[in-house]
């Protein structure tokens, strides 16, 4: 955690190989930790302080590897709202999370969702999709 405080907070300038050798080299566990810590040492957290020198496609990258191993259903959550954001359905991204997902953890994608967006993940299928391909969806999500 203070390795990655001082690559993003002492200098002027984020040092990017620290945070992506910490971040691709540590297993889960170890970076929840690390976060934790991280968010004990510093006023910001550690996804603000990278959007804040960072842009682009590294940014988005390291902010997604943070996230998501930091709360692992929220992030997913996070990425299925947005595949059914506004007009028209990013289907991959929707069948890649519900397919992946689906023995793993979805029950707890499906219910981070819920917290998050107060509105269920199946409700947001039902109005985004239609037909065969919903039953399918639905039937990955599980019951309401």
């Amino acid at each position: 955690a203070q390795i990655l405080f001082e690559a993003a907070e002492t200098s002027r300038k984020v040092n990017v190989s620290t945070f992506i050798n910490i971040l691709t080299t540590r297993s889960g566990p170890q970076l929840s930790k690390t976060f934790q810590n991280y968010a004990a040492i510093s006023d910001i957290t550690l996804p603000k302080a990278l959007q804040m020198d960072l842009k682009g496609d590294i940014e988005e990258c390291l902010i997604d590897i943070v996230k998501c191993a930091w709360n692992t259903p929220a992030f997913f959550a996070e990425k299925l709202c947005h595949a059914m954001k506004g007009v028209g359905t990013r289907d991959r991204t929707l069948i890649r999370i519900l397919v992946s997902r689906s023995e793993v953890d979805l029950k707890k994608i499906v219910e981070e969702y819920q917290a998050m967006f107060g509105r269920s993940l199946q409700d947001d299928i039902v109005a985004d999709t239609k037909g065969e391909y919903q039953k399918v969806l639905l039937g990955l999500c599980g019951a309401q």
